[in-house]
């Protein structure tokens, strides 16, 4: 197949696994479910471990930074909420195409629509930790200002970006095995 051919048709597979988004969301859904069935709290271990984590951070290097506590404790929920959907997209991107391997080699499905299962799953954790880190915030007397809008633009362009990350990493992975 010529390159025109082949650009086309990865764009007619995202488009397709775009236009499917019951079936990744679905599978997205479970597969967060089942992350944590297995623990007493269940979901809210999401929650419950982003918030031990930020605070333990916060609370030991704060002692040791000349920044003021509470910027302190910004700067740690803000940058390990960023840094953690950030590092989780790029290693689960690497695992995209082997993890759904028997699913690719069963079923007549587009390719991508396991790329965008893996963001979608990714934005339900990164949606846990955003209310831990809202919850934190505000128990540390965080108030918004009208220039945290542009940090909203910022958020809604990662999972855009998740997406071609994902690909990227996927496509290198399944190709360039350990």
């Amino acid at each position: 197949r010529s390159d025109r051919s082949q650009i086309l048709a990865a764009f007619v597979d995202l488009s397709q696994g775009l236009g499917a988004i019951s079936l990744w969301g679905a599978l997205a859904r479970e597969e967060f479910m089942q992350r944590y069935s297995r623990t007493m709290f269940g979901a809210l271990w999401a929650i419950g471990s982003f918030m031990l984590w930020s605070l333990a951070i916060s609370f030991f290097f704060g002692a040791l930074s000349s920044i003021d506590g509470q910027a302190f404790t910004l700067y740690v929920v803000v940058g390990f909420l960023v840094f953690s959907y950030i590092t989780s997209t790029v290693n689960e991107g690497c695992n995209v195409f082997l993890s759904a391997r028997r699913w690719l080699q069963s079923a007549n499905l587009p390719v991508s629509i396991f790329v965008f299962k893996d963001v979608a799953r990714g934005l339900i954790n990164f949606a846990f930790s955003l209310i831990a880190a809202i919850i934190l915030l505000f128990i540390f007397g965080y108030r918004p200002e009208l220039d945290d809008l542009w940090a909203m633009a910022g958020l809604v362009m990662l999972p855009v970006n998740a997406v071609w990350v994902t690909l990227l990493f996927g496509v290198i992975s399944a190709d360039q095995r350990d």
